[in-house]
């Protein structure tokens, strides 16, 4: 089963607000808008695409799928190769950030901010993981 695309679609009653904040902050361009579906997209370094999708609710599924995401137990993590420059620019320009810039010992430089609809987004950078920080995480049958 060849897969073509995987993205994330969240129900939210600020459709507009949503694709405004990640076309404005984060560079995604609309590839797709409609009154019932907004999708961005933006390329990755490596070539690659990153795709957001925003929806209302009670729109286009019937069922049980109509309700609308609350913003918890989800984060959209977005790496960037310079986590401070970006803390810098993103609070510069008055989005709410939620957790500072720090340094973690799994490897991250990183912080946390929330989209319009309240779902969190950690703008992350790759870091060197403090030695040892996942030896006792390690499973025999992960990856």
């Amino acid at each position: 089963m060849p897969i073509t695309s995987v993205y994330t679609l969240i129900t939210t009653d600020k459709v507009r607000q949503c694709r405004d904040f990640y076309v404005e902050h984060f560079g995604f361009s609309v590839e797709f808008a409609s009154t019932v579906f907004v999708q961005l997209q933006t390329a990755t370094e490596d070539g690659g695409l990153m795709t957001l999708a925003f929806m209302p609710p009670n729109e286009l599924f019937g069922g049980d799928y109509r309700e609308q995401f609350n913003g918890r137990g989800a984060y959209i993590t977005i790496e960037v190769t310079d986590a401070r420059a970006e803390f810098e620019r993103l609070r510069s320009a008055g989005v709410e950030i939620i957790a500072d810039l720090e340094d973690s010992p799994w490897g991250q430089r990183h912080f946390l901010l929330r989209d319009p609809h309240g779902t969190v987004v950690d703008v992350s950078e790759p870091t060197e993981p403090a030695a040892g920080w996942y030896d006792p995480y390690q499973a025999e049958d992960a990856g």
